[in-house]
């Protein structure tokens, strides 16, 4: 295993429209010794046919699965066809500047006892233009923290991880695979917080480091899989999620009344933004509630008189 080289995972899934940029932005990378490995995951869009343009690429090795097994099985599947001490998940509808891999690998490198460093990104819409910032939706406590390159203590990143996913997503970050390997990939227990319960078991195993330059671009539009699944899946897997953090923490009554209060607006919030997905869901979300953390139940119901005024100042 060469010291420096870093293996690039894309995983494609019915993206065809983002590969080009995908795949030329990884090509372009300043680094030096780089693997790039595609895992088609059973599309069925031409992405397969466009791929194979990249068949004979001495960088490139590709992988076709036959059916869609999801994002976490791709991701696991291409990792375990890595070579490099590092790896970064790329996924297919983001796109990385030219020395981010340069970078992230740099600070890494030298960095003992950091086994994740990340990046901000620009988040950006289907055409690539950039969106508000993404970094406003983080909490106070990791903006005024990380408003600079800083090093952070895998017990700190723990509290961070509390009011939610502080690493805007996995293209952004480059991992030691000896740790991926320890705490065995990611898991298959979530759909769409995946990464967010894989950087917490990664914070059990080292420090991460943050960059304030954004390096990735980060596309969010409709057929994301946040978007395809839904926003009530990602409330009810981060309330199981948090609820397994609290258990490693010791914390003050104000923070925990914080989280709670954050849980319960991500409820409010999910509401606002469809009201009929809200009711369709209301039972999943109250036994998910109840199940791990039984008094965030009166926050998430402090929501619903506030939201029924609202529907009904829409009627009249």
């Amino acid at each position: 295993m060469s010291d420096n080289l870093v293996s690039l995972v894309v995983t494609s899934f019915n993206h065809a429209e983002y590969l080009p940029q995908r795949m030329e932005s990884l090509l372009a990378q300043t680094h030096p010794n780089t693997e790039i490995i595609v895992v088609d995951d059973g599309s069925t869009d031409g992405s397969r046919e466009y791929l194979l343009k990249y068949k004979e690429h001495p960088k490139v090795r590709l992988y076709f699965l036959e059916s869609n097994n999801g994002y976490v099985f791709a991701s696991n599947f291409g990792a375990g066809k890595a070579k490099g001490k590092y790896i970064v998940f790329a996924e297919c509808d983001d796109f990385s500047e030219p020395d981010q891999i340069a970078t992230l690998f740099q600070t890494i490198s030298s960095n003992q006892g950091v086994g994740v460093v990340w990046s901000e990104s620009n988040l950006t819409d289907e055409k690539g233009r950039i969106l508000p910032d993404d970094l406003q939706k983080r909490s106070a406590a990791f903006r005024n923290f990380c408003n600079k390159d800083v090093r952070i203590p895998g017990s700190l990143l723990h509290k961070f991880m509390l009011h939610g996913n502080v690493v805007p997503n996995m293209s952004a970050a480059m991992f030691r695979i000896e740790l991926f390997v320890g705490i065995g990939g990611l898991s298959e227990k979530y759909r769409l917080s995946a990464d967010y319960d894989f950087w917490i078991r990664m914070a059990d195993a080292g420090d991460f480091f943050y960059l304030k330059r954004p390096l990735n671009n980060f596309r969010s539009h409709a057929g994301s899989v946040r978007n395809r699944l839904g926003e009530s899946v990602q409330l009810i897997e981060m309330i199981d999620i948090v609820s397994g953090i609290k258990k490693k923490l010791r914390r003050s009554f104000k923070e925990k009344l914080n989280q709670k209060i954050h849980l319960g607006n991500l409820w409010f919030y999910y509401a606002r933004n469809d009201f009929g997905a809200f009711f369709r869901t209301f039972i999943n979300v109250f036994k998910s509630t109840f199940r791990n953390e039984p008094l965030l139940i009166f926050f998430l119901l402090l929501s619903l008189p506030v939201l029924s005024i609202r529907k009904i100042g829409k009627l009249l």
